[in-house]
């Protein structure tokens, strides 16, 4: 399951309907609903949270089992909203190195250097 809090149709609906009481805007709400892939108004920072503590969740409903280990990438915050899901039992994180945040941090450094002309 994706989790989607903007979709092209808000776009499109928002050109063609920009009167959310006419007829035409009603009609096209109705019919759209079934359709629609917005499932969230959460932003798109905490998706990533909410994600991760519906998969916890759904696990338990699902396969009757409990994540024991977060395994992040170290900035993520989505642990401190897992960590204690279950009942009777605190989730452990495990951080991996991930090296697109390697990259990021090394040319973030890199460019702060060039500013501060070290090199």
């Amino acid at each position: 399951k994706f989790i989607a809090s903007y979709v092209q149709c808000a776009k499109k609906k928002d050109e063609e309907h920009p009167d959310v009481t006419s007829d035409d805007y009603l009609a096209w709400k109705e019919t759209h609903q079934e359709d629609c892939t917005k499932n969230t108004e959460v932003s798109s920072n905490a998706m990533e949270k909410t994600g991760a503590v519906e998969i916890s969740k759904r696990s338990v409903q699902r396969k009757k089992m409990r994540y024991m280990k977060f395994i992040g990438d170290g900035d993520s915050k989505s642990f401190n909203a897992v960590k204690d899901t279950y009942e009777g039992m605190t989730v452990t994180k495990s951080d991996c190195i991930c090296i697109g945040h390697i990259q990021k941090g090394m040319g973030s450094k890199l460019r702060e250097w060039k500013k501060k002309e070290l090199f």
